[in-house]
């Protein structure tokens, strides 16, 4: 049990590293969540003069990597609810749905880090109204 926590803690990182590299640190889940599909291309470095063939490798590969994390991250939180940094998690987790466009699902992580009131409920609160969402009138879920 405590080898898998540290694999998952290890991964939730890397990734975290990875897409700070990837998306710059001033990525905020309200700027993922205005992008159109052609602005979320150009922010994952989806190559413009390669190859369609090669664009398509490049998409595939990003995506399968966003799901990994979706479907890791999700199970980690469903194993270690109280997570210390579980915010910042589900904010990474937010942001990656986001990405594969999928923001009903992003905005359920979004309600649940609004709800918690913590360092990040600002740029939730920022991030529903840009989604035309109304924090107050919806039920965090529990993720």
């Amino acid at each position: 049990m405590v080898s898998s926590c540290l694999c998952v803690r290890q991964f939730f990182f890397g990734f975290i590293a990875r897409t700070t590299l990837k998306l710059g640190p001033a990525s905020t889940m309200w700027g993922l969540a205005k992008q159109t599909p052609e602005q979320r291309e150009i922010e994952l470095g989806i190559p413009k003069g390669a190859p369609r063939e090669d664009q398509e490798k490049y998409r595939a590969k990003l995506m399968a990597a966003h799901e990994d994390f979706v479907s890791k991250a999700e199970h980690f939180l469903q194993i270690h609810p109280g997570f210390a940094q579980g915010d910042l998690l589900r904010k990474e987790l937010a942001n990656a749905l986001f990405l594969l466009d999928r923001p009903q699902q992003a905005l359920e992580y979004v309600r649940a880090i609004e709800a918690k009131e913590g360092p990040l409920a600002g740029e939730a609160a920022k991030t529903l109204d840009v989604c035309g969402e109304s924090g107050a009138a919806s039920t965090p879920p529990n993720p």
